[in-house]
């Protein structure tokens, strides 16, 4: 708990937590469904924020052995990064995303705006909430890399279950299947990247990830 509450750990979050909410602003007033108020919404990410990213900044470095930005050196682990991105990516745009959205599981951004608020809010707040903060608690927990890759996971399935069944009409089993499937895998292999290589290379897989949506975009699909 010393690190945690040590005054640079605690600056450091605050200040990220502020990036964070910055970044989040434009997804926030653009989700007219939410029942909340954009400022609520916006002290709500700050606040949670703030206490993840304390997690991060106060246990990745003891018990990872890296600072959470640190830039890799490694041309290969950068190449083995984007190698897989692109792998994930081609199949996300070609195989998943169609059945998604015939599905009504998921909607494209319909502008290039909507996109960049989409991908904004996902490298600002989803990681942190579904791959840093839990690897760092998990760092400090158990000292063991793979319960940090088991909480992902599970968190990524939970998350694409409630998607799932968010919806009266339930897809087939079999597009169920295909999606924690791929979830489960995907998210098992980029918690191991950012185990490794820290917060860039995770915001890496993820750019390239969201870089798909702009093909529809761009093709008029």
């Amino acid at each position: 708990m010393d690190l945690l509450t040590a005054p640079p750990t605690l600056r450091r979050a605050a200040l990220a937590a502020l990036l964070t909410t910055a970044a989040c602003l434009p997804k926030l007033a653009g989700w007219a469904q939410s029942p909340f108020p954009v400022w609520f919404s916006a002290l709500t990410i700050a606040l949670t924020s703030a206490v993840m990213w304390a997690f991060v900044f106060a246990w990745e470095k003891p018990h990872l052995g890296r600072a959470p930005f640190d830039l890799p050196r490694s041309r290969n682990l950068w190449l083995a990064a984007t190698g897989f991105a692109l792998l994930a990516a081609a199949y996300r745009l070609l195989v998943l995303d169609p059945a998604l959205v015939a599905n009504g599981l998921v909607i494209r951004p319909t502008s290039a705006a909507e996109w960049a608020a989409a991908g904004l809010f996902q490298l600002a707040f989803l990681q942190l909430f579904l791959q840093f903060a839990p690897t760092s608690l998990c760092a400090r927990l158990f000292r063991d890399r793979r319960a940090a890759i088991a909480l992902v996971v599970g968190l990524g399935l939970y998350t694409s279950w409630r998607m799932i069944t968010r919806n009266d009409d339930a897809p087939s089993a079999a597009l169920t299947a295909q999606i924690l499937l791929g979830r489960a895998l995907g998210d098992a292999v980029a918690v191991a990247f950012y185990q490794r290589s820290g917060a860039f290379v995770a915001w890496w897989i993820a750019a390239v990830l969201h870089l798909r949506h702009l093909v529809p975009l761009l093709v008029g699909g």
